[in-house]
């Protein structure tokens, strides 16, 4: 068991060991193009610390485009232009290319293999196909703690054929989010993004727990409809209403006033309550915003998931004010969410201000059972505050 974010590097002799790493590289690509690295940036430490020791790095990850399995080959020329030279992408993860490939490898090389979501073994936690992968290195490293609320090949799987450890980002995720679990007075939950169906057991999980949640973005739209208001034509993700049920009549949640909408092709502030069937919900509107920066000047510890506007088409006004009021509040934060990081770095906001954490799933998942499988099978505790 790792006790310290740099027990991987304490080992006597990292020089010559195939060290099998896993990490989350599921990044948003389009036209070939990665479109953000955020996860990638944090993984950096980890393989060039094992580099410099001279290890053989050997990367795993899954990607998925649109929904689709996709091959990492336009990953794996972003990674070797902007960040690892000497980086070999195999097209092959198991069968005699890899294998060949990996008896090759030197001292201080580094490859990464084909999507493992291309063997069904990998969604199925197929011990065959984990005894497989081990078979490829000496030890097993995951850093990859916002895959980790899976129970894949590469996450549990693993751990039981290889001497296994998590990684300097994976304890630095379960060490700063055990904070929300005994945070400063008073605690902010700001819930955004889109899917709800993802929250329930989150925020049923803190209604007891947090002063006040505010709600917006696209998650909003599905409260606001479950009230009775009218949302137009605005997103909202179909969930189950009796999972609703259960958090509808919180009173520390507090739901957006005002709204901006896309009316006859142009932007408008209205109030909730005055939107028409044909509005599209695209922003919280400017007494959402005041009413969130209020809370926010209040608060000791805020935990942030996901953005309060549609800010991919241009909508991230709301966001930003929010953001900056988060800088400025001097208040202990966490966010989490790929679309948060993706906005922040944006933004030029990542750094002191936050901890940033690479989770989604991952992030509600632990925040809601306060472990992970990735967690349990690597036989790492969560820090007891």
């Amino acid at each position: 068991m790792i006790t310290a974010s740099d027990g991987i590097f304490n080992l006597k002799s990292l020089a010559g060991k195939k060290a099998l790493v896993r990490v989350d590289f599921n990044l948003p690509i389009r036209n070939n193009r990665v479109q953000n690295d955020f996860r990638i940036k944090k993984t950096l430490p980890l393989i060039r610390g094992l580099l410099r020791k001279k290890a053989k790095v050997i990367l795993i990850s899954h990607l998925e485009n649109g929904g689709k399995i996709v091959s990492l080959r336009s990953l794996a020329r972003y990674l070797k232009k902007y960040y690892l030279k000497n980086l070999k992408f195999i097209p092959d993860l198991l069968g005699r290319q890899a294998k060949k490939a990996i008896q090759a490898m030197k001292n201080g090389d580094a490859v990464i293999l084909e999507n493992l979501r291309m063997k069904a073994g990998e969604k199925r936690n197929d011990e065959k196909f984990s005894r497989q992968l081990a078979s490829l290195a000496d030890l097993y490293i995951n850093e990859a703690f916002s895959a980790s609320h899976r129970k894949h090949a590469s996450i549990v799987g693993l751990p039981k054929f290889l001497p296994s450890y998590a990684g300097p980002l994976f304890l630095s995720e379960v060490n700063n989010l055990e904070k929300v679990f005994n945070p400063p007075r008073p605690f902010i939950l700001i819930l955004g993004g889109k899917k709800i169906s993802t929250k329930f057991e989150f925020l049923k999980k803190f209604i007891k727990k947090a002063d006040k949640i505010i709600v917006a973005g696209a998650v909003a739209n599905f409260y606001l409809k479950e009230k009775g208001y009218e949302i137009g034509k605005s997103y909202c993700e179909k969930a189950s209403a009796t999972d609703f049920s259960g958090i509808k009549k919180a009173r520390n949640i507090i739901l957006p006033e005002d709204a901006v909408v896309l009316r006859n092709q142009k932007r408008k502030i209205v109030k909730i309550g005055e939107i028409l069937k044909k509005d599209v919900i695209y922003d919280i509107g400017p007494k959402t915003v005041d009413q969130i920066k209020k809370e926010i000047s209040r608060a000791g510890f805020i935990l942030w998931n996901g953005p309060l506007g549609y800010f991919e088409k241009g909508y991230g006004k709301g966001t930003k004010e929010i953001a900056q009021a988060l800088v400025r509040s001097g208040a202990k934060i966490v966010a989490g969410g790929g679309d948060t990081a993706a906005f922040l770095e944006k933004e030029k906001l990542l750094g002191k201000y936050f901890f940033i954490s690479t989770g989604g799933g991952a992030l509600l998942d632990f925040l809601s059972r306060r472990t992970l499988p990735g967690i349990e099978a690597l036989k790492v505790r969560p820090v007891k505050l």
